[in-house]
């Protein structure tokens, strides 16, 4: 209340109601809210101050909030999985094209080398090891974009082998541990822990 005012608000026993329906004259319902507090008004006297307010458009605004949320959720989650069956493919691409052609590759150019002269075979050997880079990287390209094992074995499995990745690449000191058992995923889906 305002300065100088000889009524005191108590804030201790403000409540508020949750909106209930209304019928006004015209037939037309709306949400009503109510809030509620007792004022002390001098005198040992105390008075229920009451507000009722149209909660009806404050309402329907959170429904549509709670609704495009709900949307949002759910087109985050569909273009998370669209990406991950994307990956998916790139990874099967490089790995049963471009993977088995440059091995492909490999084991021919090492059935020729026996054929070859020294100074010949010192290029063939350098093409070779050219060859076994590419190899390494399309495989490493492979279980970065999408890891055989998350399908192979599951995500506790997929998790283990990429500490043990990081470890190794990146010279990293890790330790893996497991507080509770939970469900193996076999596949990308909202139920996977």
């Amino acid at each position: 209340m305002g300065a100088g005012s000889d009524v005191e608000s108590t804030p201790s026993l403000f409540h508020a109601e949750d909106p209930w329906p209304y019928v006004r004259p015209d037939g037309s319902v709306v949400r009503i809210e109510t809030s509620r507090t007792v004022v002390d008004v001098g005198g040992g006297e105390r008075i229920v101050l009451s507000i009722a307010r149209d909660a009806t458009e404050r309402l329907r605004f959170e429904e549509q909030l709670r609704r495009a949320h709900e949307r949002v959720q759910h087109m985050a989650f569909e273009a998370a999985v669209a990406e991950e069956r994307a990956r998916r493919r790139l990874a099967l691409i490089l790995h049963d094209g471009i993977g088995q052609q440059l091995a492909l590759s490999k084991i021919k150019l090492l059935s020729v080398r026996a054929s070859l002269e020294d100074p010949h075979r010192a290029a063939m050997d350098a093409a070779v090891t050219l060859l076994s880079q590419s190899i390494s990287e399309s495989r490493s390209l492979v279980f970065e974009l999408s890891p055989p094992v998350l399908y192979d074995l599951g995500l506790r499995a997929a998790l283990a082998w990429l500490v043990d990745e990081l470890a190794k690449n990146q010279g990293m000191r890790t330790r893996r541990s497991t507080t509770r058992r939970g469900p193996s995923c076999s596949a990308p889906s909202a139920s996977c822990c």
